[in-house]
């Protein structure tokens, strides 16, 4: 379904991917995953910034971080590879630790 991987070399940033199949879609699911991954981010892992970066068409995944309180940070060209292996602009997204009360 997705998860949080270590992406800096500090160990403090990771990167949260949520996938579902089609029939999951429109349950909140996706919302949910998204709140856990982040909350095993901040208190499991001890992470200080967690990112994310669909894919600038995914509107779904843009409401889905904004919904669990991640900030849009900038487009980023050409860094999001889609299933038939073209590079597709992606939108940054990214939130803090300080950003929540855990």
């Amino acid at each position: 379904m997705g998860g949080i991987r270590h992406e800096d070399a500090t160990g403090e940033v990771g990167s949260l991917r949520v996938l579902l199949r089609r029939d999951w879609w429109g349950q909140g699911v996706a919302t949910e995953a998204a709140k856990l991954g982040i909350h095993f981010g901040f208190e499991t892992l001890g992470l200080r910034r967690i990112e994310a970066d669909p894919a600038v068409d995914n509107v779904a995944a843009h409401k889905v971080l904004e919904r669990v309180g991640m900030h849009r940070l900038d487009v980023r060209r050409e860094n999001h590879s889609s299933p038939s292996g073209v590079l597709r602009d992606s939108v940054g997204y990214a939130i803090d630790r300080e950003d929540l009360s855990l």
